[in-house]
């Protein structure tokens, strides 16, 4: 939790510190893979060739967006959709 509020404070060298002692413990631990849970921790923590960072705001928006694309494709308010 340091690490998030850390980024929450500004604090962003911090934050990525704290965060990237997280989540080399988990990686440690054999994690393959961390979910950002919190909208704070993409900013600071990316993924590695050890680990791949998962950002689940950019997942929801972009099913989102495909949702609005077919939705408007059908009403007939976008065309030609590829």
């Amino acid at each position: 939790m340091n690490g998030i509020y850390a980024v929450k404070a500004g604090k962003l060298s911090k934050g990525e510190s704290e965060l990237a002692l997280a989540a080399e413990i988990l990686i440690n631990q054999g994690a393959e893979a961390i979910i950002a849970g919190c909208t704070e921790i993409p900013l600071v923590l990316r993924s590695t060739k050890d680990v791949k960072v998962i950002d689940p705001t950019v997942i929801f928006l972009a099913k989102e967006a495909v949702k609005l694309v077919y939705e408007l494709e059908k009403t007939k308010h976008l065309k030609n959709v590829i």
